[in-house]
């Protein structure tokens, strides 16, 4: 969790990279370090297309304050330029959401 955007590429151009502790990571250990923060965009939500799943969030059990939050940010989102598809639908979602367990999930 990040406060920003900005602070989210900070904290990734820190953390991310090879491991000392994970040979799977030393494959890449040549590679540069990447600064995220020079990829940031003030307008790159501008003609942005964002799904809105409201299938996911907008029903009687979903805390009122979660879906005040998400409408703000849905809101910002357009401010921002953002073209929201609302709503996203998928078809049958309720029905397959009822066949999914946790016997479904395999562990790695």
């Amino acid at each position: 969790m990040a406060r920003t955007v900005a602070d989210a590429a900070a904290l990734l151009s820190v953390v991310a990279g090879p491991d000392p502790a994970d040979p799977v990571t030393q494959l890449d250990a040549d590679r540069p370090k990447v600064d995220y923060a020079r990829f940031l965009d003030r307008h790159g939500l501008r003609g942005a297309r964002i799904g809105v799943f409201r299938q996911y969030f907008n029903d009687a059990k979903t805390d009122p304050e979660v879906k005040a939050v998400t409408e703000e940010a849905l809101h910002a989102l357009q401010q921002e330029g953002a073209v929201l598809v609302d709503p996203f639908s998928i078809p049958d979602y309720d029905a397959m959401e009822r066949s999914w367990t946790a016997a479904t999930f395999r562990p790695i």
